[in-house]
């Protein structure tokens, strides 16, 4: 049922060969522009803020990063390619399995909630490309959409651990580490 309604959904994009190349290039581009929102953020944090926030958002997503790999590896789920016979998709992937959560939906939330505390604008910009970042692998095929959920759903809580964390740290109450 899965792999009939992708098809039929994404056939258009398979009989004008380049409409699926088009989807492979924003795809490469959108990380990329996560990326350097990301850096433009943290420098402007840096430089406008305090660079001990700076280094905190960064550490937060490093570290969040780490463990969305860990739990990929650890459960590792098949990817809709895997799960559902005669589904042809449009992004090629490398691996097979590790596909919950997704790793680009995971690293562009976690951006995205990240630029929340910038204001509107970096608000507004991370959170339309991480939905574009979510889209595009669904719709790519790369991953199904409880995997870029997960992702989202992830990326939220270890954005709100992170901060937490920094609000304590910053007032000088005891941690537990």
């Amino acid at each position: 049922m899965y792999a009939d309604a992708y098809n039929r959904i994404t056939q258009p994009l398979r009989e004008h060969p380049a409409a699926a190349r088009a989807l492979m290039l924003l795809d490469r581009l959108l990380v990329g522009a996560v990326a350097a929102t990301f850096v433009a953020f943290l420098a402007v944090l840096a430089l406008t803020s305090n660079l001990s926030r700076a280094i905190a958002v960064a550490l937060t997503c490093a570290l969040g990063l780490l463990m969305a790999n860990a739990l990929r590896s650890a459960l590792n789920r098949p990817r809709p390619v895997e799960r559902f016979p005669g589904l042809m998709p449009l992004l090629p992937t490398r691996t097979r399995g590790r596909s919950l959560p997704s790793r680009h939906a995971f690293s562009a939330w976690v951006i995205a909630l990240s630029l929340l505390e910038g204001g509107a604008g970096w608000a507004a910009a991370g959170i339309c490309l991480a939905v574009a970042v979510s889209a595009s692998r669904v719709l790519g095929g790369a991953h199904a959409p409880r995997d870029v959920a997960a992702g989202a759903v992830l990326a939220a809580l270890v954005t709100a651990l992170g901060h937490l964390a920094f609000i304590v740290t910053d007032l000088g109450l005891p941690t537990p580490l």
